[in-house]
């Protein structure tokens, strides 16, 4: 039995037909331009949506090659938000879907983090977290997500006066810091954090590593203006 892996609407199995074809040294055997054109009318052929979704994806990598980097990530966002995880087809699509939620967590970080935009970028930050393993994803490029992650829950806890984000933005911080232990953008983070729960004696400490470390004094001196907190934690 051919394309068992095909879990989609088509059962004619011309869909399954036409992507395998497609995936079978796809440079090679199609022009960027007519790979973008093929899967283009997969798209408007499948009707299950973890299938419509994967299909996007690839749409999305085929758009990448030509650099059309704004299209590229509108279908990374339309294949986000396509995917049925309570659908009966979402187990054989969820590596997709990892690395779409990765992507995209990858995207804000690229952009430059901006800040009015992070809560859009939440839920594929989360996303990449929950299901990397189902992806040829190594937990050293979920730095980005435990990031992205922290700092919504830093902000929150701000904007809330919320100890409990706090302490949820520590626990990503403190991740990060364990990935990257000599990176001064992440003692940084793991500053604020400590900062905004008061804990003196752990800013300090934090204080002392990323005066070792940031040759460049680009956060020692962001940190130092931030102050010290009154008192905190023995």
């Amino acid at each position: 039995m051919i394309f068992e892996w095909y879990r989609g609407s088509d059962s004619s199995g011309e869909i399954p037909k036409r992507y395998a074809f497609l995936r079978q040294d796809p440079y090679k055997l199609f022009s960027p331009e007519k790979r973008v054109e093929a899967l283009l009318e997969l798209c408007r052929l499948e009707q299950d949506a973890n299938y419509k979704a994967l299909f996007l994806y690839e749409l999305a990598m085929a758009l990448g090659k030509l650099d059309r980097d704004e299209e590229m990530s509108a279908k990374l966002w339309e294949a986000f938000e396509t995917f049925d995880l309570l659908g009966a087809s979402f187990p054989h699509v969820a590596e997709a879907y990892a690395q779409v939620a990765w992507l995209l967590a990858m995207e804000w970080l690229e952009r430059g983090e901006p800040m009015e935009e992070l809560e859009r970028y939440v839920p594929a930050m989360f996303a990449a977290l929950v299901w990397w393993d189902r992806a040829p994803i190594e937990r050293w490029d979920l730095m980005g997500c435990w990031y992205g992650l922290g700092r919504f829950f830093l902000v929150s806890a701000q904007k809330h006066a919320d100890r409990t984000f706090g302490e949820l933005a520590l626990l990503c911080a403190l991740r990060l810091h364990r990935e990257a232990t000599e990176d001064p953008k992440a003692l940084l983070f793991l500053f604020e954090c400590y900062l905004f729960l008061e804990d003196r004696r752990r800013c300090e400490k934090v204080l002392a590593m990323l005066r070792e470390v940031d040759a460049e004094r680009e956060y020692l001196p962001q940190a130092e203006a931030m102050g010290m907190p009154a008192e905190g934690p023995s």
